[in-house]
């Protein structure tokens, strides 16, 4: 009995990391924690890249999160999608995507949930990290209101925390962390091809 309980656990912590996105407060050094402005988000969507279909994000504008909270940069090339393992140029360097996730905003605070947290479903139960003002500082979600009754966490619901405070969503956004490319690679010679 008691090795089938040492087993579960054991099980239990593998799924957790396994599924665990990494804390801010472990970055690499160099990492970067963006999001993509939404205001031209939609055309990148809407005009996709005709040899891939996936949205053409050059020429995206990305807010940088942390450690340069506010500075303003944009995306001249991405290999690939917006997804983990791709090369991205932001201002003509090269960045290697760690991580993409949503992010959830309200007052001051960006915060991030810390598993695979889409938006969809019930967050209570969920560990969230702020990314901003306080990067590295986490949350348990332990109430949520549905306020449009669509499911999903979006802009308007309510939302408490395991230390006391409550808010209502004010925006979310798509976030990624990523640190910079050591192989120096040059856009300008990628064949579509390739």
């Amino acid at each position: 009995m008691k090795q089938k309980l040492i087993l579960i656990c054991a099980l239990s912590l593998l799924l957790a990391a396994w599924m665990a996105v990494p804390s801010a407060a472990q970055t690499s050094p160099g990492e970067v924690i963006f999001e993509l402005d939404p205001t031209n988000l939609a055309e990148a969507f809407a005009n996709p890249d005709p040899q891939t279909a996936a949205p053409a994000l050059r020429c995206t504008r990305v807010h940088w999160l942390w450690p340069n909270f506010c500075k303003k940069s944009h995306v001249t090339f991405i290999m690939g999608p917006l997804a983990r393992c791709s090369i991205i140029w932001i201002d003509w360097v090269p960045y290697h995507i760690r991580w993409v996730f949503r992010i959830f905003k309200w007052d001051v605070i960006i915060m991030r949930p810390l598993f695979n947290f889409a938006g969809g479903g019930n967050p209570i139960g969920q560990r969230w990290e702020e990314v901003s003002p306080n990067l590295g500082r986490t949350v348990e979600v332990t109430g949520w209101s549905d306020n449009d009754g669509d499911g999903v966490v979006s802009v308007g619901d309510g939302l408490e925390f395991d230390d006391g405070t409550s808010t209502t969503l004010e925006g979310t956004g798509t976030g990624f962390s990523a640190v910079p490319q050591e192989d120096d690679i040059d856009p300008d010679v990628i064949s579509p091809d390739q």
